[in-house]
């Protein structure tokens, strides 16, 4: 078994290979690791590479997988270039005005793997700051602009407390946009936007859903 660097170098399977080794002969180019054994039979420290090339299964037998905080997005449909999983606060608003939420009940969970956003959560409204219109709540990540009306996504919402009946009520995504529409939808059929005349200055909500991010 050798490896096999782009500048020319290669070692023999006897010899031990460093991590200095590997850095000194490397720099930034592109390791060839497609055979199924061990360095020497020794496992390399830690080290960077701008580029690692392997065939067949790559498997971690401990340790994790990490991706950068801020992700480096690739145009490449086979690429994962991004995980990320975390708390977020959205807002809830109107056409104008928004809704004051409790500290208690403020937050959506998320996970994201490229491009594909899963979140949840529980909202309780405390307040109504003068909201008025169509009552929109903000996502981790803004939306895929997607063709042929590809990016309309459905979500689960629950509406509780509200003051009245809300049939059928959900959450709309729709690219490219960074939030949620709040539909209700009737036994005729007929779907209209949730407004602040659904619900009173204090409810609450429960949403799980996913969608595709921008990116």
């Amino acid at each position: 078994m050798s490896i096999i660097i782009t500048r020319g170098y290669s070692w023999g399977s006897t010899e031990l290979v460093t991590n200095t080794k590997l850095h000194t002969l490397i720099d930034s180019a592109t390791v060839d690791m497609s055979a199924p054994s061990a360095i020497g039979g020794t496992t390399p420290a830690a080290g960077a590479f701008t580029t690692l090339t392997a065939t067949g299964l790559l498997t971690l037998t401990s340790g994790q997988l990490a991706f950068p905080a801020s992700q480096s997005a690739s145009a490449d449909p086979n690429t994962i270039d991004d995980y990320e999983e975390g708390y977020f606060t959205p807002t809830i608003t109107g056409d104008s005005g928004n809704y004051v939420l409790a500290t208690s009940a403020d937050t959506f969970y998320y996970i994201k793997i490229s491009k594909m956003v899963f979140f949840q959560g529980y909202l309780a409204v405390a307040s109504d700051n003068s909201a008025s219109g169509d009552i929109k709540i903000s996502i981790p990540f803004a939306a895929a602009n997607l063709s042929d009306k590809a990016d309309i996504t459905i979500v689960n919402a629950c509406i509780v407390d509200g003051g009245g009946t809300i049939p059928n009520p959900y959450g709309l995504i729709l690219g490219p946009t960074s939030v949620m529409c709040l539909r209700k939808l009737t036994d005729a059929g007929v779907e209209t936007y949730i407004t602040d005349s659904d619900v009173d200055a204090v409810w609450t909500i429960r949403v799980s859903g996913s969608y595709v991010a921008a990116n």
